[in-house]
């Protein structure tokens, strides 16, 4: 988890430092999208509600997949080429 950390970081600052701010943004906002069902899921794991667990369970690989192994790959190729986003040389 610390090598993840960094990178991410490492990510931050240099699309904010860069100037391509909105390309970090969509990255940064489709990883953080599947934490919201695992902090539900952490929060049923505590009480005896075990359907809802497991229901947010397999809501969670869902999203996950969608976000991380679908739509993060189409916005990267999406921003890289298109020829509107590239630079006007």
């Amino acid at each position: 988890m610390l090598i993840h950390h960094l990178a991410t970081n490492c990510l931050y600052f240099c699309y904010i430092f860069s100037g391509i701010i909105p390309f970090g943004a969509i990255i940064a906002y489709l990883h953080d999208l599947a934490d919201i069902p695992a902090n539900i899921g952490k929060v049923l794991s505590s009480t005896t509600f075990e359907i809802a667990a497991v229901i947010d369970g397999i809501i969670l690989m869902i999203v996950w997949a969608y976000t991380r192994c679908y739509l993060l790959p189409k916005s990267i190729h999406y921003l890289f080429t298109v020829p509107e986003l590239k630079d006007p040389d």
